[in-house]
This record gives structure tokens, sequence and C-alpha cells, in this order.
């Protein structure tokens, strides 16, 4: 995981933890997404999405794209293994998504 995320270039902050998962949520890519969850949760994550019917799992992959679509980081907040990253959303508000480092890698936690 620590590679696959070294090896797209991505620095390993919080933020960019936060913004590649945004991204992925956005692009409705559940695999790449799930690449920054963290792995004790990933396979829940993934359970959770692929056992949906095909109809149920175009709805939600539809909702995750708008959701996604124009979220933005605002901050982060780090302290000694875990981290903050503030979110904003037009239609939402500000919400904050909790980060744990596992092995010197960042990742989102469910």
């Amino acid at each position: 995981m620590a590679g696959f995320l070294a090896s797209c270039g991505s620095p390993n902050t919080p933020t960019a933890v936060v913004e590649g998962m945004i991204k992925a949520m956005a692009e409705g890519d559940i695999e790449a997404a799930a690449n920054y969850v963290n792995p004790e949760e990933r396979s829940e994550f993934l359970s959770y999405l692929t056992n949906l019917p095909e109809e149920e799992l175009e709805e939600e992959l539809s909702l995750m794209k708008e959701l996604f679509q124009g979220v933005e980081t605002r901050g982060e907040e780090i302290d000694g293994n875990t981290a903050e990253v503030q979110i904003y959303h037009p239609e939402e508000g500000e919400d904050i998504i909790d980060l744990i480092l596992i092995e010197g890698q960042w990742f989102v936690e469910l």
C-alpha cells in the first residue's frame, strides 16, 4: 500500500491522502478510494460496496460522485499517530476526516 501511494507520487501527508480519496470517490473509483482506507477497515469498505446488487451499486456510486464533487481540504492537525483534515463541501458545509499513521503511511479512518 505505501508503495502504491509512493509510486503515484503522492506526498505522505494527511491532506494529500484525503485529497486522493476525495478524487477517487468523485470519480467513482472504489478500488482507488479503498487504497486510502485504514487496511484494517478496507475489506469492510470494499465488501459493503461490492456486495450491493448492481442497481444499488450504481446508485451508490452516483451519490458518491455527486457528494465528493467540489469538496476541498481546509487544513490539517497532526497529533502523533493521528490526524484530522478539515474539509468543506459547498452544500454540506464543514466536516473532519480522521486519519491514522500506520508504518509511516497515513490512512483514512472510517
